[in-house]
């Protein structure tokens, strides 16, 4: 599985975007969803599209860690891009007791509980509880559930 689209433009809403490469606090140069490197062009402009492509190319391994728990015949996209989401912002899924949790039983209320990574060194992040509230929202979401099923 892959991210959708709508998947990334969540993850944009959420992460730092520019078209326009900039400098971040530590002094290293930024593009798009905090693509780094020597391939940026401090004076280029970037399409969405191109960031888009770098976006999945640095993310790759973020796709496969997903992967490791996604069970295709009974979980949706949305379940997917709320994942992949979560594991962008904690470093990856498959090794948290959440993901163990969605390999046992991805539909399994008790994880609407449990995605309470909201923690920061500074204690309770109110950012990271909004956060976790819209995966939270986007993996429950019935919509995926309801289409499949009307067309199936």
């Amino acid at each position: 599985m892959r991210l959708s689209d709508k998947g990334y433009e969540f993850i944009k809403s959420l992460e730092p975007y520019s078209n326009k490469p900039y400098r971040n606090q530590s002094g290293t140069l930024v593009v798009g969803i905090n693509h780094t490197g020597d391939d940026i062009d401090e004076s280029k402009i970037y399409s969405d599209d191109e960031l888009k492509e770098m976006f999945y190319e640095d993310n790759k391994a973020i796709e496969d860690d997903v992967n490791l728990i996604y069970d295709e015949k009974f979980m949706f996209q949305n379940m997917f891009d709320a994942c992949f989401s979560f594991a962008l912002n904690v470093g990856n899924i498959s090794n948290t007791d959440l993901g163990r949790m969605i390999q046992k039983n991805p539909y399994d209320d008790g994880l609407r509980d449990f995605w309470k990574y909201t923690y920061t060194s500074g204690g309770k992040n109110k950012s990271l509880i909004d956060r976790r509230k819209s995966e939270i929202k986007m993996y429950f979401d019935c919509d995926e559930y309801i289409k499949h099923n009307a067309t199936n």
